[in-house]
């Protein structure tokens, strides 16, 4: 950010907003490159997106409206693929998107945008949310269909098996152990 108020300090960019969430930048980098353009085939690929801002929470779609068909998330391969209109990425989280540009001619273009959205949940938690907290929507990359190819991968209905545990799979299922996590003023707490 680059709003300075009256004494010269960044407003949401720096000072006690800094310390508490992280700074938001003015440049989004992908693959440590800003405007980033990625050129692909009319085929389908899986992307990998990780979100490494220290503070920014991305609501990602694209341009056109396609959906996202999520497979993967920070857990690993998902059971079977979802159809998302968006995805929501909080600093350090991963989601694996697979993309099919088949049918797309050799020039065409998308860009995967950050939606914007209101009420960031760092500021919902400690109280400050606001109008200011509105996040605005900002292109983060393009993708390029640079030449058309005839056969592309096909993504499976299922993608892996996932074991989903039961009351009896537990070591202790008659004396549970709950586990409180409390935000204080500037620290978080565990029990």
């Amino acid at each position: 950010d680059r709003s300075f108020d009256q004494d010269n300090q960044l407003l949401y960019g720096g000072g006690m907003h800094r310390n508490m969430f992280g700074f938001y930048g003015d440049t989004v980098l992908v693959n440590g490159r800003p405007n980033y353009r990625l050129e692909v085939a009319s085929r389908a690929y899986r992307l990998r997106l990780l979100n490494a801002s220290n503070a920014r929470i991305y609501k990602l779609a694209w341009d056109d409206g396609s959906p996202l068909t999520v497979i993967g998330t920070d857990g690993g391969l998902l059971e079977k693929p979802e159809t998302r209109r968006y995805v929501m990425l909080a600093p350090s989280e991963r989601i694996d998107l697979w993309v099919d540009f088949s049918g797309r001619p050799a020039g065409a273009q998308m860009v995967m945008r950050s939606l914007g959205f209101s009420g960031l949940i760092p500021s919902m938690a400690m109280g400050m949310s606001g109008d200011d907290d509105a996040v605005e929507t900002f292109p983060v990359f393009t993708v390029a269909v640079t030449r058309a190819v005839s056969d592309s991968p096909k993504l499976p209905e299922r993608l892996t098996p996932i074991r989903r545990y039961r009351r009896e799979d537990l070591a202790n299922p008659d004396n549970a152990r709950p586990i409180a996590i409390n935000m204080g003023h500037m620290r978080m707490s565990l029990n």
